[in-house]
């Protein structure tokens, strides 16, 4: 896969784009390495499983926790 400006693409941009590292730099939105993204996943899993913030603490009725989970889903 290539990114629109012709390099390896190997990250995802905050617009759910393939794109290389330095594309996002350059239009100045965030991106994550998409060899990062299970880390990632893993990593917000086990902060909604272990949060002492478990009451909706954010806009009713979803608190942050929850908005998190309904993004990364229910490990099976």
């Amino acid at each position: 896969m290539t990114c629109a400006c012709g390099n390896a693409a190997r990250y995802i941009n905050e617009r759910g784009e393939l794109c290389c590292g330095t594309c996002p730099i350059g239009e100045r939105i965030d991106s994550i390495r998409i060899s990062d993204v299970p880390s990632l996943l893993a990593w917000a899993r086990s902060f909604v499983n272990f949060s002492p913030h478990r009451e909706p603490i954010s806009e009713p009725p979803h608190g942050i926790t929850e908005k998190l989970r309904s993004i990364i889903g229910v490990k099976p």
